[in-house]
């Protein structure tokens, strides 16, 4: 048996030849790139560590879409359940009856909730329960002109409805042309409906309070009306929080909230369209990465603002993960990991030395052990990587990748 001197290992390449995979770094320090690398960890320092074990903790048919939730447990997809997990994996079931396949996505508000969505449904977790995104928008009563003391005009009227999950999208106005001396009658209303209405031939909607029955007088105005032509944040296959709104990912519209309101959204401007679905959104703190048929850079404002292509390629669906100082975010792709900084900035790490197959989706985790950082990725469904080097590591890499 022969010895043979490696240096500092650097980690995989499928690129090179066997005889090709030993280097020097800077020109003078021996470097060796791995065949391949099964239950182990590259150091910092070019060694190689085993990898932990791990063992069964909760059985599940199928248990997906796991999430942090900022205080030492987690969320989780459990077969048709929505879970919260302790830190001691204790299990708490917050919503049943979700589809068991389509996969959650999750952001972590200012205001302390959680906000998910399947695609099909987008709701926020509250205090441990699973609560609606917003108010819904209540059955508008019939409005219908009647004899009173309003002067003559147009008025309009709106209704919305008021719960411990704030205020609904404001109905559509209904409009009513008045001679004098009328009055303004409403069919039955549904609990916590609130009713809004313009003055004579105004714009300005003002809550009338108490109102029901008729209305046959002005009063003094309320409050103005803050949800009128908005409407509820649409499910979307990726939700994430970005300078004060939440954004969701529907197909290839990039929906925003209203600042603020998370459950809202204005259906006239809010939404930023891309030539392919989006398979990826990672805000950093002056901008937004979105994966699409592309990769773009969205900075400062997005509905004020033009995307900057970065990449020509997109990434793989929900492989998007921010590193926990919050400054850097990272997603797989068809060239590997890629890593967004601020101002845009994107680098490849694994595109020189690894050839990888197409993709659809993937995963990735940021992990801190043993005084090590790692970020592992996963990928999903791949197919065999092309113009690879022959022998031992393209056979390897096959192997890895349809695993």
């Amino acid at each position: 048996m022969r010895t043979i001197k490696t240096g500092i290992l650097l980690g995989l390449s499928n690129r090179r030849e066997a005889p090709r995979l030993r280097t020097k770094i800077d020109g003078r320090i021996d470097a060796t790139y791995l065949h391949a690398a099964q239950n182990v960890d590259l150091t910092d320092d070019g060694y190689l560590r085993r990898r932990h074990g791990f063992q069964l903790a909760l059985a599940s048919g199928l248990a997906h879409s796991l999430f942090e939730d900022g205080a030492g447990g987690a969320f989780c997809a459990f077969d048709s359940d929505l879970i919260h997990l302790d830190e001691r994996l204790n299990r708490t079931t917050l919503r049943g009856g979700l589809p068991a396949q389509p996969k959650l996505s999750y952001a972590l508000a200012p205001d302390g909730d959680t906000y998910w969505s399947n695609g099909l449904e987008i709701g926020r977790i509250h205090a441990g329960e699973a609560r609606p995104i917003i108010t819904p928008t209540p059955t508008p009563p019939a409005v219908t002109a009647t004899s009173g003391g309003l002067p003559a005009g147009r008025y309009q009227v709106a209704f919305t409805s008021m719960s411990r999950d704030g205020e609904s999208p404001a109905t559509f106005p209904v409009a009513l042309d008045l001679p004098a001396d009328s009055g303004i009658a409403l069919g039955p209303l549904e609990g916590w409906t609130r009713v809004y209405m313009t003055g004579p031939d105004g714009e300005v909607f003002t809550r009338v309070p108490g109102a029901a029955g008729v209305i046959a007088t002005l009063a003094n105005p309320g409050e103005r009306l803050q949800t009128l032509l908005t409407a509820e944040m649409p499910p979307g296959q990726i939700v994430r929080h970005y300078a004060g709104r939440l954004l969701s990912a529907a197909g290839a519209v990039l929906w925003l909230s209203e600042p603020y309101q998370y459950g809202l959204m204005n259906p006239a401007r809010n939404w930023l369209p891309f030539p392919a679905p989006i398979t990826v959104v990672e805000p950093c703190e002056d901008g937004v990465f979105v994966c699409a048929d592309a990769t773009y850079w969205l900075p400062g404002d997005l509905l004020d603002t033009s995307p900057v292509k970065v990449l020509p390629y997109g990434g793989l669906d929900g492989s998007g993960g921010v590193s926990p100082d919050q400054r850097t975010v990272f997603w797989g792709s068809d060239q590997g990991i890629v890593i967004g900084a601020p101002g845009g900035q994107v680098t490849t790490p694994q595109s020189g030395e690894i050839s990888f197959g197409h993709a659809p989706a993937g995963a990735t985790a940021w992990r801190e052990q043993d005084g090590q950082t790692h970020l592992i990725a996963v990928r999903t469904d791949a197919a065999p990587a092309t113009n690879v080097a022959r022998s031992f590591t393209a056979a390897e890499n096959r192997r890895k990748e349809n695993a």
